[in-house]
This record gives structure tokens, C-alpha cells and sequence, in this order.
């Protein structure tokens, strides 16, 4: 047992050591206008054949039906985002978009039928499937999940960055809106999504066969 803590310990100690000697640190992701330069980044657009093209009518004629949703006990950082996509959102559509927190009683089957801007890592199923099952730290997606837009990533500064990347990339560049606009519509299709991914030096480390994240140390 002695032995297995010790390889433990090196190779925790290994992964800090050669994340530490990366270009690209994860947690220096700079999210001050949505740039997510580096030079282990690697930024990718998801489209899909034209046939299967998914859309989201996030506004449509200055009325919305969707409703942001975002982690319970989020930080004032990530909230200050949200009440600025929504201030955003409105000024250029003229809707307006409530948002709550992830807390819940209803089913996933239920919730699953919700239209709804998931912003972070979330209860909701399809957050899971985008976020939970794909993304490492440090990165984030802007994908359609069923009745889902997924704003985020597994940790807070990269759904940040996820926010800042939808406001400056997709709906300023949107050449349909104008700041002012009373009547607006914003729809997202899956060929608007967009992943920013990381160049890792070690993607996964495993002690006989099992990953490392599946391990807990318990401290006498």
C-alpha cells in the first residue's frame, strides 16, 4: 500500500512539474474580450453538413422564451458576466432574458424540454454531455444541446471566456442587429458553434489502467 502511495505521489508530482513547464499555463486563459491566444491553444469551429443543420431561436421579434441558467453558488465574476450578456441580449434585441441558478425539483426528462442558455458547468444533463464528458480545464464550448445553448466550460474562467467569446463573436457580429433594435431576432445554429481546446503534454495519466481523477488520497 506504502508503495502504491509513493507512485501516486510521483506522478502527481510529475503532471505539476510538466504542466508548470507549458507554454500555455490553463489557468492564464485571458478572458478580457473573449481572446483566447496561446501558444498550446488550439481553437476549433464545429460545423455540420447543411442537412442536419440544429437552430436555436434564442429572440425572436424582441420576445424571448429561453432563460439562462447558471451553477448554484456561482461567483460574483461569473454573475457580473450574465447580468452583462442579459443587458447586451436586450440592447440588441430589445428582449429580455431572465436567469436563475441550476437549483431544481423537476426531472432531467422534464427539464430536458426547457428552452434555456446553460452558462457553466450545470445539473442539466446536456451540460454533462458537453462539458462534463469533453472538455478539460481551461477550455469551453459554444454548442446546441437539444433545447440548450451551452455557454461554458468546466471551470469558472473558461465559462467566463465562453461569454465574452458568444457576446463579441457571435451577436456583435451579427449584421441583422443594431444596438437600440426594439424588435429583434437572434438565432444560433450549430454552424455558429465553436470549441477552444488546449494542447496538453500528458493527457491522462492511469496506475494499472485506472485514471489518476478516479483516485482519492486519504490523509491519516
Amino acid at each position: 500500500m506504502k508503495q502504491i502511495a509513493k507512485i501516486l505521489s510521483l506522478l502527481l508530482a510529475a503532471s505539476f512539474l510538466l504542466t508548470a513547464c507549458g507554454k500555455g499555463d490553463t489557468q492564464n486563459t485571458d478572458t478580457s474580450a473573449g481572446s483566447t491566444d496561446s501558444a498550446d491553444a488550439v481553437s476549433t469551429t464545429a460545423t455540420e453538413p447543411a442537412a442536419l443543420t440544429q437552430k436555436l431561436t434564442l429572440v425572436e421579434n424582441g420576445k424571448s422564451t429561453f432563460k439562462i441558467i447558471y451553477p448554484e453558488g456561482a461567483s460574483s465574476e461569473l454573475m457580473r458576466e450574465i447580468t452583462e450578456l442579459v443587458e447586451v441580449i436586450r440592447d440588441y434585441t430589445g428582449a429580455t432574458i431572465f436567469y436563475n441558478d441550476d437549483f431544481t425539483r423537476e426531472s432531467q426528462e422534464e427539464l430536458s424540454a426547457l428552452p434555456e442558455i446553460l452558462i457553466g458547468a450545470t445539473n442539466r444533463a446536456e451540460s454533462e454531455k458537453v462539458i462534463g464528458t469533453s472538455l478539460r480545464y481551461g477550455e469551453f464550448a459554444m454548442e446546441i444541446a437539444g433545447n440548450k445553448l451551452i455557454l461554458g466550460g468546466p471551470n469558472e474562467n473558461a465559462s467566463i471566456a465562453a461569454v465574452r467569446y458568444f457576446v463579441n463573436n457571435f451577436l456583435y457580429q451579427n449584421k441583422d442587429l443594431k444596438k437600440g433594435e426594439k424588435n429583434g431576432s437572434l438565432v444560433f445554429t450549430n454552424e455558429n458553434s465553436y470549441r477552444f481546446e488546449r494542447k496538453f503534454k500528458i493527457d491522462e495519466i492511469t496506475v494499472d489502467g485506472v485514471p489518476i481523477s478516479e483516485f482519492c488520497f486519504i490523509v491519516p
